[in-house]
């Protein structure tokens, strides 16, 4: 626990994050502004040369994600979300707790989910998006404002798949070769 790996080309290398816990989730914008989030509310930051760990808070922060080195945000258990914007870390209280994932395409356009459903950021406050689903959450992406997914489990074929078209949050029919279980989503275009 506590040690971060890092590729510089050719090979892995340990690196030393200044923390013993168990760490969760990585997010950067360059190589010099590295985050990463987990148990007991650590996050810790690598500026290119060293780590440097601080605690948020007392819950165990799951996912980070940013736009850039002034717009970065962490969630985890409990309603804190946190948010960086490029000074200091201040605390945003989501209207559900047990968030597992983050997205942000800008400063007032971030998507998180959890236990408990999705919620959105639109630049001064997080609400609650309705789904249509009851099912845990555990993984959300976007292209755009008008291309975003979220991933969980126990959907009606086993996954749970969501879009998001710039309105409302659509099931999509997954075949079940995940065995019910989709606990991240990445892409790189919204076709």
């Amino acid at each position: 626990a506590g040690v971060a790996l890092h590729w510089n080309g050719a090979k892995w290398s340990a690196s030393a994050t200044g923390t013993s816990v168990a760490l969760d989730a990585v997010w950067g914008s360059a190589s010099n502004d590295v985050w990463m989030v987990g148990a007991s509310g650590t996050v810790g930051h690598f500026d290119g040369t060293s780590w440097t760990a601080t605690t948020l808070g007392s819950y165990e922060l799951r996912s980070v994600y940013g736009t850039s080195k002034s717009d970065v945000w962490a969630v985890g258990d409990g309603f804190a979300t946190w948010h960086f914007d490029g000074s200091s870390w201040s605390s945003r209280t989501a209207p559900i707790p047990g968030l597992r994932s983050i997205w942000a395409r800008a400063m007032d356009d971030a998507w998180a989910v959890g236990d408990a459903g999705i919620v959105h950021w639109d630049g001064s406050a997080w609400t609650a998006s309705p789904s249509g689903t009851t099912a845990p959450l555990y993984g959300v992406w976007g292209a755009d404002a008008t291309h975003v997914w979220a991933v969980g489990i126990n959907g009606p074929t086993g996954e749970t798949l969501l879009t998001w078209d710039g309105s409302a949050w659509t099931s999509q029919a997954g075949d079940g070769g995940a065995g019910g279980l989709l606990y991240a989503v990445s892409g790189s275009s919204g076709s």
